[in-house]
């Protein structure tokens, strides 16, 4: 089981939006949820995640599941290019890289550091490589081809973007991540 949801209830003042909800997700299951606007499928959403707290019932999620979510409308700071939008959700592994050339520009130099720097680099390289960070650029490629945002200057401001694209970008980075769980608050 990924994920038990278990008698949810929400209000917003004399406004219930959600009464006894409970739901069992296991691995590979996929559900859409359907409903009129104003019935609680989003509060649903942002309750699972941890962006907002029920008012009654429990949400249980798998030890060490990893959920992404792609909310209606995404939010960025105004100078965040696509690029860095990227990165910084793909947990570091740009950082890691970096660190991973910084060490192998400092051991071309004699050293007192070597075994040091050879550890540190050992371990970085270990966590990269379990990251994904060798393959990212070329999966990074192929998802943006198949989203068709491939065309994006990844420099642009993310802001700057249409909600199409802001959407597809979003999507893109949650493929990357490769979560355990999606969810989709009204994708396109």
């Amino acid at each position: 089981m990924l994920l038990a949801i278990n008698k949810i209830s929400k209000s917003y003042g004399v406004n219930q939006v959600l009464n006894q909800v409970s739901l069992n997700l296991a691995q590979g299951q996929k559900v859409g949820l359907v409903g009129a606007n104003g019935v609680g499928k989003s509060t649903l959403l942002k309750i699972i995640v941890g962006e907002l707290d029920a008012d009654e019932g429990s949400v249980q999620r798998f030890p060490g599941i990893s959920i992404g979510y792609l909310p209606q409308v995404l939010a960025s700071n105004g100078s965040q290019s696509v690029a860095e939008m990227i990165n910084s959700a793909l947990g570091g592994i740009s950082a890691l890289e970096e660190r991973m050339r910084e060490i192998e520009t400092a051991l071309r130099q004699p050293s007192e550091q070597l075994d040091a720097l050879l550890a540190e680099y050992s371990n970085i390289s270990e966590q990269f490589e379990q990251r994904g960070g060798y393959e990212q650029t070329h999966r990074l490629a192929a998802i943006c081809a198949g989203l068709k945002v491939d065309h994006l200057d990844q420099t642009r401001p993310f802001a700057t973007l249409s909600g199409g694209e802001k959407t597809r970008i979003g999507l893109a980075v949650m493929l990357l991540r490769n979560d355990d769980l999606l969810l989709l608050d009204e994708p396109t």
